[in-house]
């Protein structure tokens, strides 16, 4: 798991770790306080590992939101090399180059401020540069690289729906020290450069994306490989980062799917990625769902894949696939999220668990790092130690959670057993539905009448959505968008309506319902047609006896969608601030609907794992209106 990322701040200050020895010193000394004391107290808790990467036999890295440590002994110790002075900022993404050599990336609570950290000396001293200052709140950075000592890359991802991925990516050409901002990318997604020219850029909403640059990020050019009838012609891709071994010789793990028969395919190059071969196959079982399989590629010959669920991993040894032992090593809550192994038997895996104990009011999640060293027949916990806040982040201690209004949202639908795991197992209590629209890029293959209608029946509520035509002055370069005629884009407007209700009415959401709009963030340039659109998009679901909301900017909503003739019912603010609250929104003022009429999209692209399934999701939390039956 190569991670990278990024962080803003104050100027090329020093970041020095404290030492193993100190954090004990300072947890005795806190506990000798007292009672009076006993909302600062510290203890010893196992870190809730969030990433985590091992360079070669003896070195590697795992990091938490403010924790991160590196072992030279494949976990039997770790020391702790975290920076001081993170205050609020949470740790993104790691890359090291070497074993002394290496970068972290962060952002602010606000997620304003980027910037990067480098060591020289294997994390006992930390150099911080900032990278830049963002106009609008709450992006995330998602992969940090480097190429060599002095070119390196960082991928910041910007707030909206699961639908879309925007965001900004930086380049260095001095080892951290200054950072450039290049050509928005076509997705925000994870990169691997191979030099300082070439470097590729997988995911997407649906994961079927594959991108090459020549020039250092510059630009993208996109793709297609496979899947050339392996699993049957109408069979979907979704791309993992190609391995490389050097400059010329990789492997690209597709996972490929035509909705009955999954499979992950291994090409092989010889070429630096200008053909790719004929894979070699390794069957799949289960409900998969691209972002719930986990591979770990050593070459063209070895690998281990896990689908999502309980179905065992797959193993493949000298090009031989067999089943691995790691099924029988994990209870039912338990699912494999990340893995790294050296070749067949030597290797490390992240496994996550959660489950609700008293309906959806006591549930608990934790990460745990594993290693084994015969394929998986043994596993042995390797799970770093870190002092922490009594009743902290990073206990994995029970979280008392009140369902009411929290809900998740990802791009493609979970299958009905997958959604029924986590509606016993988890603290949601609705979940959006990508129903259609012209923008619409998540694969929705499962989803008709009988999906809603079970699901409803397990208990969720739902949020429809639909995924039109964008702003005149959206930054989804690739998407359908309105017309800059105010008359014409308050008759798209009218046009989608239409088009989303008699969707709706098909999948099992008859009139009286609520359907969401999802109109990513734009620019002032677009307000007189966006106005005209959503005021008619608004009046004709109203004339069809539905209700109308749209997701998007604060900001947008403020300026655009409050003063028009026809507002929307309800709001989804997408800000991912970490804070639940509907209220303090960046943007919009409180004073705007005010009688449960806002939801805030607080959390962006994470994994969580519930009754041993592990959807990739954004958090939310509701006041307002959402679909039932």
């Amino acid at each position: 798991m190569n991670s990278r990322s990024g962080i803003k701040g104050f100027g090329n200050d020093k970041w020095r770790p404290l030492a193993a020895s100190g954090l004990l010193t300072l947890v005795a000394a806190m506990q000798a306080v007292g009672s009076a004391n006993a909302q600062t107290a510290e203890t010893i808790a196992p870190l809730e590992v969030t990433s985590m990467h091992r360079l070669n036999d003896s070195f590697g890295w795992a990091a938490g939101a403010k924790h991160l440590l590196r072992t030279d002994d494949a976990g039997q110790r770790w020391t702790e090399i975290t920076p001081s002075g993170l205050g609020e900022r949470s740790i993104g993404n790691v890359f090291f180059l070497d074993t002394r050599q290496g970068w972290i990336s962060t952002v602010s609570a606000t997620g304003t401020e980027l910037s990067v950290a480098g060591t020289e000396d294997g994390g006992a001293t930390w150099t911080q540069h900032a990278v830049t200052t963002l106009d609008e709140s709450g992006g995330m950075p998602v992969a940090i690289d480097f190429a060599d000592s002095r070119h390196g890359w960082v991928m910041l991802r910007l707030p909206s729906s699961p639908n879309f991925s925007r965001g900004l990516l930086f380049a260095t050409h001095d080892g951290g020290l200054t950072w450039q901002r290049l050509p928005a990318p076509p997705i925000a997604d994870e990169i691997e450069f191979i030099s300082p020219k070439v470097g590729w850029l997988a995911g997407g909403p649906a994961g079927d994306r594959l991108y090459v640059t020549r020039d250092g990020g510059q630009t993208w050019q996109r793709q297609n490989i496979g899947p050339r009838g392996t699993v049957g012609q109408a069979a979907a891709a979704a791309y993992r980062l190609p391995v490389f071994g050097n400059g010329r010789d990789g492997v690209l793990p597709v996972v490929i799917d035509n909705g009955k028969t999954s499979a992950l395919a291994l090409y092989r190059s010889r070429d630096g990625g200008a053909s790719w071969s004929q894979p070699a196959l390794l069957t799949l079982a289960g409900d998969a769902g691209h972002d719930g399989v986990v591979t770990a590629v050593v070459d063209a010959e070895t690998a281990l894949v896990a689908s999502n669920g309980h179905a065992a991993p797959t193993a493949l040894a000298k090009g031989v696939q067999r089943a691995s032992a790691l099924a029988s090593r994990l209870s039912a809550p338990q699912a494999i999220t990340g893995m790294e192994f050296r070749d067949a038997d030597r290797g490390w895996l992240l496994v996550a668990s959660g489950q609700c104990e008293q309906g959806k009011t006591l549930c608990r999640q934790e990460n745990r790092l594993y290693a084994t060293t015969d394929g998986g027949r043994s596993l042995s916990d390797i799970t770093p130690k870190v002092a922490v806040r009594a009743g902290g982040p990073g206990m994995g201690a029970s979280l008392v959670v009140n369902s009411t209004g929290k809900g998740f949202d990802k791009c493609a639908i979970g299958s009905v057993s997958q959604m029924q795991a986590w509606w016993t197992n988890t603290p949601w209590s609705w979940a959006n539905v990508y129903i259609g629209g012209t923008n619409r890029g998540c694969g929705q293959s499962g989803l008709g009448s009988s999906w809603v209608n079970s699901v409803f029946n397990q208990g969720w509520r739902l949020l429809p959505t639909w995924v039109g035509l964008q702003a005149p002055g959206s930054s989804c370069t690739g998407c359908s968008k309105m017309s800059t005629d105010s008359a014409t884009a308050r008759q798209q407007g009218i046009n989608e309506a239409n088009a989303a209700a008699d969707t709706a009415a098909n999948l099992g959401f008859p009139a009286p319902t609520i359907i969401y709009f999802d109109m990513e963030r734009y620019d002032p340039t677009s307000h007189p047609a966006v106005k005209a659109f959503i005021n008619g998009w608004v009046e004709r679901l109203k004339q069809r006896g539905h209700s109308a909301g749209v997701y998007g900017a604060g900001i947008n909503a403020a300026n655009d969608w409050a003063p028009i003739a026809n507002p929307p019912r309800a709001v989804w603010i997408a800000q991912w601030n970490g804070n639940e609250s509907v209220w303090g929104l960046s943007g919009l003022p409180d004073s705007y609907w005010t009688d449960h009429q806002r939801i805030h999209q607080f959390q962006g692209p994470h994994n969580e794992t519930w009754g041993g399934v592990t959807f990739n999701i954004d958090s939310n939390r509701a006041d307002g209106p959402v679909a039932d039956n």
